[in-house]
């Protein structure tokens, strides 16, 4: 009887749970941004790092050595490479048979 009673009570509380709890979040409002300084804007300073190439900025050879010899092997370059290769490849066939086919149909006319 205790479980009847309390069944009465949990069923409803529960729905009205699940209907309240069903609500999409509101928007969050995006704070504004802050201006960017004038210093940063009009800079004409061009003595950063990423205009020195890196075997200038690396002393030691052993480093540089080390980097070249990575940068040969490097296999995701590689097969980069090669696939590069292969589209200019596939690319210059296509073209060529679209100029043929341009040539056949100019002698054509």
């Amino acid at each position: 009887m205790n479980n009847i009673k309390l069944y009465h009570y949990l069923i409803p509380l529960g729905l009205s749970l699940a209907v309240v709890s069903c609500k999409a979040p509101a928007v969050a409002p995006t704070p504004a941004s802050a201006p960017i300084p004038e210093a940063y804007v009009t800079s004409k300073d061009t003595a950063n790092i990423a205009s020195t190439p890196w075997k200038t900025f690396f002393k030691d050879k052993n480093l540089t050595d080390l980097i070249d010899v990575a940068l040969k092997n490097n296999q995701e370059l590689l097969l980069r490479c090669k696939k590069l290769r292969l589209l200019k490849a596939k690319s210059a066939c296509a073209k060529g048979l679209f100029y043929q086919r341009l040539a056949l149909a100019l002698e054509q006319m």
